[in-house]
């Protein structure tokens, strides 16, 4: 009867730990902000880079990004920004931003660059903002001139 007692006592703690891991990753999933980004009647699903640590990991790391997706880096200020493509493993072309002060004009892409992955570590791109700005989005490169981006345009951003 006692060994019962403890087989029954591990099932019950074994399901209590499936629980709470359960809830922990639905709650790491629920964290990663998206939000649709429409540029040109074009919509890009974007992941959210809010915090330091988003915006420092960006997409570095990651294999690709798929047809229609991008990376959305907001920031509290509007100050001259550098980007890098450190661990990168494809090219981008990023759009730098500037939210409108007016609730007709939408924000406002200032500036556009297209960097390309590193060939080893010496041979790191970076790009510095000749504007302030306070958002960022990361596409595919090839898609700015594809679908006709270009400085000046307007974009929405959706939830």
């Amino acid at each position: 009867m006692r060994k019962y007692l403890i087989i029954l006592f591990i099932i019950f703690l074994v399901l209590i730990l499936a629980i709470i891991l359960f809830f922990m990753l639905r709650k790491d999933e629920e964290t990663t902000t998206k939000k649709t980004v429409v540029i040109n009647g074009y919509p890009f699903l974007a992941t959210i880079a809010n915090t330091p640590q988003e915006r420092e990991q960006g997409l570095s790391g990651k294999d690709k990004l798929l047809q229609g997706e991008a990376m959305l880096f907001l920031f509290d200020d509007s100050k001259i920004r550098t980007f890098w493509m450190r661990d990168m493993k494809f090219d981008l072309d990023i759009l730098f931003i500037r939210s409108s002060t007016s609730l007709t004009t939408g924000d406002e892409i200032l500036e556009i660059a297209t960097l390309k992955k590193p060939t080893d570590n010496k041979n790191i791109q970076s790009y510095t903002t000749k504007n302030k700005v306070d958002k960022v989005l990361e596409i595919n490169a090839g898609m700015s001139e594809k679908l006709k981006i270009k400085v000046g345009d307007k974009i929405e951003i959706k939830d």
